[in-house]
């Protein structure tokens, strides 16, 4: 996302006091995300340490907030064979604060930079890498024991066909507007009525797990 104006540097020293004194912070936006706006948070020398800003996409909430941490805190005790990005706690003893930006409250977050870069998604030389971090992920998500597990669940953890995508909020009046014959167009209704009465019984007996959707 494209960084806007940046946030108050006060009032990240006093979130967060050991980033130091205000004049002695810079923040440098960072390219490349998609969901949230990142900044560089570097001191005043090269030997200081450098840290990352996160500030959450308006779609997240503190329900969401709680949840990565939860889920962060609990892989980064498992001594992953990769860095885990867990959120740095305030002089509160929190994960997250809420900053101004632009006039509106927005949900942040800090943590230390992981050193590396970020790789080219049409280069297939870290490809093997990748898959054998993302392996190592999958294996390490299901030890994550959550107090609340519904906070975690969304459309997808139930099968409903109707939240796919939002172009098609009603999938049996969509069908009526496909250019078929009308008894095609009752044999879909029917099938589509069938499957979503036994997609709950279906759900109810497959086993869950966190994943990694993206």
């Amino acid at each position: 996302m494209t960084a806007p104006v940046p946030p108050d540097v006060v009032a990240l020293t006093s979130t967060w006091p050991f980033l130091g004194p205000p004049g002695a912070l810079a923040l440098t936006p960072m390219a490349g995300g998609t969901n949230n706006i990142l900044y560089r948070v570097s001191g005043a020398t090269l030997a200081a340490p450098t840290y990352v800003l996160r500030l959450a996409a308006p779609h997240h909430d503190e329900r969401h907030m709680r949840l990565e941490h939860t889920v962060l805190t609990a892989l980064e005790r498992q001594g992953l064979p990769f860095a885990i990005p867990t959120p740095i706690l305030t002089a509160e003893g929190a994960a997250w604060t809420t900053l101004t930006l632009a006039g509106n409250p927005t949900l942040a977050s800090l943590t230390r930079l992981i050193p590396g870069a970020r790789p080219a998604p049409t280069g297939l030389a870290l490809t093997e890498r990748c898959g054998e971090a993302l392996g190592a992920l999958d294996a390490a998500l299901p030890r994550v024991a959550l107090d609340e597990p519904q906070t975690a669940t969304s459309w997808r953890s139930a099968g409903a066909l109707d939240r796919i995508s939002p172009l098609v909020p009603d999938p049996p009046a969509a069908f009526a507007a496909l250019p078929i014959r009308l008894g095609e167009r009752e044999r879909l209704r029917a099938g589509y009525a069938w499957v979503m009465e036994r997609l709950p019984a279906l759900y109810a007996t497959l086993p869950q797990q966190l994943v990694h959707e993206d």
